[in-house]
């Protein structure tokens, strides 16, 4: 039958006692349910990227509760189940749930203002007074030309460790109270370079779009929003690659 596609995330240090407990747990729950697709443990939290049989989503949201550990699942697009996007579950430590290439861990818990779709739709739409917010598009290269906000300006990188450097050179001499709205796929690479840009560049006014492109897009679906600010597809990181927004 159809699935529901869903991801979450969750910057919370896990020590070398809570990760193993975790990962059974999060194993037993996922397996019962069906689940297929990846969930990444580490010392500075959690991020999953899943698919489970669509009458199983929401007992899944419900289990995830349960963990007490603030998991808000991101449901997105329902697919058939012929795409089946994963072709099985893995439940796994790395040393980080996203590989950043930076020198030393910052505080994800400081990582500006995290807006939700409605409002960043708002202010993707507002031609208010006031300066223009500048607004980054922090995929790499690949994903932004197939897809972006309209108004944005990519990162343009080739791989994630990339964004420091490049965010260095784009943004030296631009006045620390600029207003910044970043986004990517799902929130997480947001969460990073937000407090990149707060605490090693000092910027004091930066923005991300909660749960992401797949966020918005899920909110122009329930809302069938007609003045959607996103132009083109969507790259996701599984055997789909390519998610067409809905249609007007």
């Amino acid at each position: 039958g159809p699935q529901q596609m869903l991801s979450f995330f969750k910057f919370s240090p896990l020590s070398p006692d809570e990760r193993p407990v975790l990962q059974a747990q999060l194993m037993q729950i996922l397996t019962r349910l069906g689940a297929r697709g990846t969930v990444y443990l580490a010392p500075e939290g959690l991020n999953a990227q899943l698919c489970v049989p669509l009458g199983a989503a929401e007992g899944l949201v419900a289990e995830l509760a349960q963990l007490d550990l603030g998991l808000e699942p991101n449901l997105a697009e329902v697919v058939d189940a012929e795409l089946l996007p994963f072709d099985k579950l893995l439940v796994k430590e790395r040393p980080q749930v996203l590989t950043d290439g930076l020198p030393t861990a910052l505080d994800w818990g400081r990582a500006g203002k995290e807006l939700t779709p409605q409002e960043w739709h708002g202010a993707v739409q507002a031609d208010g007074e006031g300066r223009r917010p500048l607004m980054l598009d922090c995929r790499n290269l690949y994903e932004s030309e197939v897809g972006s906000f309209e108004g944005a300006e990519p990162v343009g990188t080739l791989t994630f460790s990339e964004t420091w450097d490049t965010l260095r050179s784009r943004l030296d001499g631009v006045p620390s109270d600029t207003p910044i709205m970043t986004y990517c796929t799902g929130g997480i690479r947001c969460v990073k370079v937000n407090a990149f840009l707060e605490q090693s560049l000092g910027f004091s006014n930066t923005m991300r779009l909660q749960d992401g492109i797949n966020g918005y897009l899920r909110f122009l679906r329930e809302e069938q929003a007609d003045d959607s600010a996103w132009r083109g597809q969507n790259f996701v990181f599984d055997k789909r690659t390519l998610v067409q927004p809905p249609a007007d």
